[in-house]
């Protein structure tokens, strides 16, 4: 790490002005990685790598840093990859260039897509959505007690939709209850489970450290005094039955409860990813917050009631609520871009 970088505040803290002096391809690509590398992932774990060439960005999944726990099919780690795709459009269209993406559907399983750049109109609602890449935070704090206006509500189920993945909304608050309780349930189930609880406290850090990936203590709900000893706790004490009621509080006070639906191929969960993010940087531009609850769709048997209850032909993928809310103080941290960058042998 280089001297003076601050994880949680370098990485969120770019300078625009900068891509003006920016004269080569390969220094412009690596700006704009710098806005893709600042997506979410599960666990915070940042499971991408990057290669630039001539006229694009190739994007790799980082297996190193998987889930087998907790994502033991890469689900989640495939939506991460596409989240970080979506920034990197979304400041690609902000710094003049469209782009387009082409899938890899060859033998290497690490390749995931590329994004070929050129100078050129750009996507006016990625434009838009610009603003929100560095003001994005997942929020696990209370929201305000505030029910969906008509028109966010609108204007969220217009971004609701990408590729053959989509967004559901649900803002009944007996759906919402029923939700509820499958999330507690989700917590339950979960956390009984040693080896989630094992690797969910190796990618805790206590909020003072100069981690730059991980879950970081003040972001999850651990007090201070107690930081230190974050992932000991998480390994050792089973909290399924308190977290589940604090979870289940929070979705059923929610403004709406999202899920986004989609097939198990990997092409569709890059959709979702790009979707996901699409949706909530929409969010974050209307002043709005979300946290996941994927812990029940992490569970065969909880997702397959999760589809049922929502009466849908295909698979729930992500589930979060969202609501109006101000912002977490601190960010995630992340790694610096030199660290994820794959150089040619």
């Amino acid at each position: 790490m280089k001297e003076g970088y601050r994880p949680r505040i370098t990485p969120w803290s770019i300078d625009e002005s900068l891509s003006s002096s920016l004269t080569s391809f390969e220094d412009m690509a690596k700006f704009l990685v710098s806005y893709a590398i600042l997506a979410p992932s599960g666990h915070n774990t940042q499971p991408w790598r990057f290669a630039i060439k001539s006229n694009s960005v190739e994007v790799y999944a980082d297996y190193s840093r998987r889930l087998p726990v907790a994502d033991g099919d890469d689900r989640e780690l495939t939506m991460s990859i596409g989240a970080a795709i979506t920034n990197l459009e979304v400041a690609a269209a902000h710094f003049g260039l469209k782009n387009e993406v082409r899938y890899h559907s060859g033998n290497d399983k690490e390749l995931m897509a590329r994004v070929i750049l050129q100078k050129g109109d750009a996507d006016k609602g990625l434009l838009d959505l610009f603003p929100a890449i560095t003001g994005r935070r997942t929020n696990r704090l209370a929201f305000k007690d505030r029910e969906l206006e008509a028109g966010d509500l609108e204007k969220l189920r217009r971004n609701s939709t990408f590729g053959q993945t989509s967004v559901q909304l649900v803002t009944d608050k007996g759906m919402k209850d029923r939700l509820a309780e499958l999330i507690d349930e989700g917590d339950r189930v979960r956390m009984a489970d040693r080896s989630f609880r094992k690797e969910l406290g190796d990618w805790i850090r206590p909020a003072k450290s100069i981690a730059d990936d991980g879950l970081m203590t003040d972001s999850i709900g651990i007090p201070g005094f107690l930081s230190w000893a974050g992932p000991w706790m998480m390994r050792t004490f089973n909290i399924g039955k308190s977290q589940g009621k604090k979870d289940a509080d929070l979705a059923a006070k929610s403004a709406a409860i999202a899920v986004v639906l989609g097939s198990d191929s990997r092409d569709n969960l890059l959709d979702a990813g790009r979707l996901f993010e699409r949706f909530t940087l929409t969010l974050t531009n209307m002043g709005m917050g979300y946290s996941f609850f994927n812990l029940p769709v992490e569970v065969p048997a909880l997702r397959v009631k999760l589809k049922a209850f929502l009466d849908i032909g295909v698979l729930p993928q992500l589930l979060f609520r969202i609501g109006y809310a101000h912002p977490p103080d601190k960010a995630a941290p992340r790694r610096a871009v030199e660290s994820v960058l794959l150089r040619e042998s």
